[in-house]
């Protein structure tokens, strides 16, 4: 499912103003962005920007480490099937649930226009399997 700037988002999938967040690129970008600003981003739901009319629900880590995380995968559960490793539940970001956004990690990564790219990877629950890693931009997933 592709989001647009007219699709109807609740007011809890957007942790910072609109104009804020969706013309960002990255996790990163919307905390680098923020810098300096009297309130402080927390971790939870952003949207990002996939392409220049598209955009894409994730979950940011804002505060576990320095700088900023795009949530990949999380797996919550045994009940994957290999066609669902790359997308699964694209649109409803989660800690708790099976999700995974693999598919459009590449894309992302390219949108983020730096050397290197920010992401995590969860399992079973919030820091016991997974954790937090960086792949420099000639990485493909």
């Amino acid at each position: 499912m592709q989001l647009s700037l007219s699709d109807t988002l609740p007011d809890s999938l957007l942790n910072c103003r609109r104009s804020n967040c969706f013309h960002r690129r990255s996790c990163n970008e919307i905390k680098v962005k923020n810098h300096g600003s009297k309130t402080s981003l927390k971790d939870g739901l952003y949207m990002i920007r996939k392409t220049s009319h598209e955009y894409l629900p994730v979950y940011c880590d804002m505060t576990s480490e320095q700088g900023a995380y795009t949530l990949l995968v999380t797996s919550a559960s045994n009940g994957w099937k290999k066609d669902e490793v790359k997308l699964k539940n694209p649109t409803r970001p989660s800690l708790s649930r099976d999700y995974s956004i693999l598919g459009y990690a590449d894309q992302i990564k390219a949108l983020s226009g730096s050397k290197t790219f920010k992401y995590r990877l969860e399992a079973y629950k919030r820091g016991h399997w997974g954790g937090v890693w960086t792949a420099p931009i000639k990485y493909r997933y």
